[in-house]
């Protein structure tokens, strides 16, 4: 295995084509081969996919349009998902080329930079399976947790995040109120504060209100003596 770290190191082994006996393929793609599969590995692939069926239907349809499709992973071990590319399609490092080289052209953007990505799920990570049992009653939290799961693949494989207020936000209401925090969320609102903040804020506001009835209480009115 080869790791192209510069922009020109892919570019390089494009042209390359073969080296002895090997194919020089991009192992981000789509049809990649993993080598053989014994049967066992087959059927579970095959069982996975059909349990994930839906949840694969319901991810693409919260994400439309960003993913051209949603497919349960093979490849995956210890991340819960991953973009990858159509056979022909251009890998972030070299989208981030045809960028630099279309702007210091003065040009817009070539062809293909919009493609977009297929996400592969992992079927056995926890977060997806929970994914799967929040998508069985469909809902505005499991549709951000859709998009959640969809961001962390868009950074752990490389791309840039193209809403990055929209991410915060999501992460910022997990963190704040777990999956019922997601449930508020649109793409006009902030994520809510925390349980613990609004009950202090409820306290303060209290005290002070009684604060207030206090020092009425406390002021004493003198009416002037008529002479």
């Amino acid at each position: 295995m080869l790791f192209a770290l510069d922009q020109i190191d892919e570019i390089a082994l494009q042209g390359i084509g073969k080296f002895k006996d090997f194919d020089v393929i991009d192992a981000s793609k789509e049809n990649v081969d993993l080598g053989e599969r014994s049967d066992e590995e087959k059927e579970k692939d095959e069982a996975a996919k059909e349990d994930l069926k839906e949840t694969c239907s319901f991810i693409k349809e919260a994400l439309g349009v960003k993913v051209d499709k949603v497919e349960v992973s093979s490849r995956l071990t210890s991340s819960p998902s991953a973009l990858v590319q159509p056979q022909w399609g251009m890998s972030p490092q070299m989208q981030r080329f045809m960028k630099a080289q279309a702007a210091s052209g003065g040009g817009a953007d070539p062809m293909g930079m919009g493609m977009a990505a297929n996400l592969e799920i992992n079927p056995t990570h926890p977060v997806v399976l929970k994914l799967k049992a929040m998508a069985a009653e469909p809902s505005a939290a499991a549709s951000q947790y859709a998009e959640l799961l969809y961001e962390v693949a868009v950074v752990s494989s490389g791309y840039e995040i193209t809403d990055p207020a929209g991410f915060a936000r999501r992460v910022t209401a997990l963190m704040a109120n777990g999956e019922d925090g997601l449930g508020s969320l649109s793409e006009d609102t902030e994520a809510p504060p925390a349980k613990e903040e609004v009950t202090a804020k409820e306290e303060v506001t209290a005290a002070a209100d009684k604060d207030d009835d206090d020092d009425d209480d406390d002021v004493e009115v003198i009416t002037p003596e008529v002479m």
